[in-house]
């Protein structure tokens, strides 16, 4: 397995970690994603309309890949779904408040689809923020 450091927190990680860049000598970008993902969130709110764009037409020249990420992420969400419900059913996961501001009525957030039932306790109103 290929590694990379991390020219921010200098991790030592799997290239997989590091997104794509041909500009780069060694074919990934220097910072990893977890590094980069402050940064890039910035940069789409900043820049919405051309961001927009550029996602447009990367779709329209990439259909097949579309279709399979597409299928892929829905398969892995709604696995996650199914058993985020089945724990909450059977008492194996507890709702709690929200973690940001305590109220009782409150939604699993998953960070992490491949993690089911690690999730963070929002309600609705934190829960929307976080995704927007």
């Amino acid at each position: 397995m290929k590694t990379k450091q991390c020219s921010k927190c200098k991790e030592v990680l799997p290239t997989d970690n590091f997104h794509v860049d041909n500009s780069e000598k060694s074919g990934f970008y220097p910072r990893c994603k977890d590094c980069r993902k402050p940064y890039l969130r910035k940069w789409t709110r900043r820049h919405r309309e051309r961001h927009g764009e550029v996602q447009r037409l990367w779709r329209e020249k990439n259909p097949e890949k579309v279709k399979m990420w597409k299928r892929n992420v829905r398969k892995e969400v709604k696995e996650a779904y199914k058993e985020y419900y089945k724990a909450l059913y059977h008492g194996e996961l507890v709702r709690e408040p929200c973690v940001v501001c305590g109220e009782e009525k409150s939604q699993g957030h998953h960070e992490d689809y491949s993690k089911p039932l690690d999730v963070v306790w929002l309600c609705s109103l934190h829960h929307h923020e976080r995704h927007h």
